[in-house]
């Protein structure tokens, strides 16, 4: 069993949300992805077709409380 068909990790937001738009079947947001891919190794969660890994995006490196 193929865990996922294509991996993709795009460099801003912009690449991943239309990665995530275009994508032609179950596609997952990932930042690491060790607990998705064990669910999925397990058969606690179906394969998915694309595996988008936002590490690399320097705005999803960090997170702040504004206003």
């Amino acid at each position: 069993m193929s865990i996922y068909q294509k991996y993709y990790q795009p460099l801003t937001i912009s690449d991943a949300v239309k990665s995530l738009v275009d994508a032609a079947g179950l596609a997952a947001v990932i930042a690491g992805g060790t607990d998705l891919l064990l669910e999925i190794r397990q058969g606690r969660h179906s394969p998915v077709d694309l595996l988008i890994d936002v590490s690399e995006i320097p705005e999803m490196g960090r997170i702040s409380l504004e206003g």
